[in-house]
């Protein structure tokens, strides 16, 4: 899924945090299959982003979760001049 999300934007992705409250091993298994996933499928001449392990564990989820309204009405996710604070 994150490679395909990385092949649909139009932005090239400078890095990918994967978090999780699973296993160190297995986390570390998953963020070096997502890396040679990227590698196979993302062509030529695109920098691949570099993907690491992230630290929060368990509350990462609920960070991320809560940051995406606030990315989406003030950083270059939503690409209206002013914020609309739709609920």
């Amino acid at each position: 899924a994150i490679v395909q999300a990385e092949l649909r934007t139009d932005n090239e992705l400078d890095r990918v945090v994967l978090d999780s409250s699973l296993p160190d091993k297995l986390l570390d298994a998953i963020v070096a299959s997502t890396e040679r996933a990227l590698e196979q499928i993302i062509s030529t001449g695109v920098t691949l982003p570099i993907v690491e392990k992230g630290h929060l564990g368990s509350i990462g989820s609920g960070l991320g979760g809560a940051l995406l309204p606030i990315c989406s009405e003030f950083t270059m996710m939503n690409q209206t001049a002013e914020p609309s604070f739709n609920a």
